[in-house]
């Protein structure tokens, strides 16, 4: 009976085996139980090469993430994991979460220790959230950009979502702007939610809580969902002056909506936006937007997930917070 065969037998990898045997952190009480117990029913005596096992390392990292063409945001993200996994001497792998059949590959690679850890770039699908949940349930490696994902306890990277949105908000707010809209993603990505919440707070604040319930349209996905939207929230009765969106695809789109009804950006409607992607500088008029840094967060996440697999994963797991800051260009009027 070898440690091969108790991970066999447990159906994980010879990495969480070792673990336990080890009594080494990142094994879960559940999964630790349940392979003690195949340990002891097939009588397996540890070796010194038990741990050893452990440590080897494939220097092959995952990154996973979803396949939203309309949003730029993880194309900015990938440059930033590729630099940082050149910089680091890493592979990096990429599985888009889409197909069953690739995801069972990568995690039968994981359980054969092919791959050292994996990073999830999750907006809320519950596919990448699942995938999280496993690869954390085989005690693997695992940093998390952006969702918590059911407070999984793994380092994580992420953007303040709620108080950026609350500035964007505010700024609107300080340009005379009460009538102040929101066109916001799925209400099952966590950003996306946060960024509601943070518009939500800045209108209460304000006193105009009233017009987050008659000017919100959440769940749109891409830029010509916004539109439409837009276009409800601009054939109301004393619509919007200004519209806060949660990222800025859904901001072009709204853009889109004020000229076809005939107004103007920033004349008649204001428009902010959110992720400051490289087209936002471009555009007609100039998106004013909040900037989070994305190639950052992609290149900071092998660094910290490196820090993990060097550390053994031992101690508190670590978690980055980046700034975001606000953009003035020239989609705002100021009404004062």
């Amino acid at each position: 009976m070898t440690l091969k065969d108790i991970a066999r037998l447990a159906n994980c990898s010879t990495a969480t085996v070792s673990r336990v045997i080890n009594n080494e952190k990142g094994v879960s009480e559940e999964t630790r139980a349940y392979i003690q117990r195949v340990i002891d029913e097939n009588g397996y005596q540890p070796n010194k090469q038990a741990k050893g096992l452990a440590e080897q390392k494939t220097n092959t990292l995952l990154f996973v993430y979803e396949n939203t063409p309309d949003n730029p945001f993880f194309t900015e993200l990938i440059r930033g994991a590729i630099d940082g996994a050149k910089e680091a001497h890493q592979i990096l792998l990429f599985n888009i979460i889409c197909d069953s059949y690739v995801t069972d590959y990568f995690l039968n690679a994981l359980r054969s220790d092919q791959i050292d850890g994996v990073i999830v770039a999750s907006t809320g699908l519950e596919e990448t959230r699942n995938f999280a949940k496993m690869v954390a349930s085989e005690g693997r490696h695992l940093v998390l950009i952006n969702d918590p994902i059911g407070e999984l306890n793994v380092p994580r990277i992420y953007i303040n979502n709620d108080q950026s949105a609350y500035q964007a908000t505010r700024h609107l707010l300080e340009c005379g702007h009460t009538r102040i809209g929101h066109i916001g993603g799925r209400t099952t990505s966590y950003p996306s939610y946060q960024r509601f919440e943070g518009y939500s707070r800045a209108m209460t604040d304000a006193g105009l809580r009233r017009y987050v319930d008659r000017y919100t349209i959440m769940d749109n996905t891409n830029r010509e969902e916004a539109r439409a939207a837009a276009k409800k929230l601009l054939a109301k009765k004393n619509r919007p002056t200004a519209i806060f969106c949660a990222n800025d695809s859904l901001a072009f789109g709204v853009c889109a909506a004020v000229s076809d009804v005939g107004l103007r950006v920033p004349n008649d409607v204001s428009v902010v936006g959110y992720d400051d992607i490289a087209m936002a500088s471009t555009f007609e008029p100039k998106l004013t937007t909040i900037h989070q840094p994305i190639y950052e967060m992609g290149r900071r996440s092998i660094q910290l997930m490196l820090h993990q697999t060097q550390s053994g994963g031992t101690g508190i797991p670590e978690s980055v917070v980046l700034s975001a800051s606000l953009v003035k260009r020239e989609s705002v009027r100021n009404l004062l």
